[in-house]
């Protein structure tokens, strides 16, 4: 059973390789077109526009790197925090998973993941920000 921890670890391991994943190995990191289609039954969206935002995340994220000078490869993990949610009549959920760039800053980079008969399906990852003063971890704060 896919858990929020383990969707914690996925979005970690997708930062930590973002200097050379590609825009497809990043995709195969989400759920499908197909899938993702299944579970937004009334608000289906079409292949083109399935992948215009896909590459639109990846993007966001190849560029807020590059702003923050994150080196990718060399992220520490520090935690996550979540909600639930309805999306689409299913249990959502909505993530903050938080890392630790060279330079010392906390980030962190939002996603999404739907429930399936196996947990937790990732279908979103974008939204790099610097962490919130109002969000505390202990021994790192």
């Amino acid at each position: 059973m896919v858990e929020p921890k383990d969707i914690a670890n996925k979005v970690f391991t997708i930062l930590k390789d973002f200097d050379d994943i590609s825009l497809s190995e990043y995709s195969k990191n989400l759920a499908s077109y197909e899938v993702v289609n299944e579970v937004f039954v009334e608000d289906r969206i079409s292949l083109e526009t399935y992948n215009k935002i896909i590459a639109a995340d990846y993007e966001k994220i190849k560029s807020k790197g590059k702003e923050y000078d994150i080196e990718w490869s060399k992220i520490e993990y520090v935690d996550f925090i979540h909600e639930t949610q309805s999306i689409a009549n299913e249990t959502g959920l909505i993530m903050e998973t938080y890392f630790k760039n060279t330079d010392g800053n906390i980030y962190f980079v939002m996603s999404a993941s739907f429930s399936k008969e196996n947990g937790f399906v990732l279908f979103k990852v974008t939204e790099i920000e610097h962490k919130r003063k109002s969000v505390t971890f202990p021994n790192i704060d």
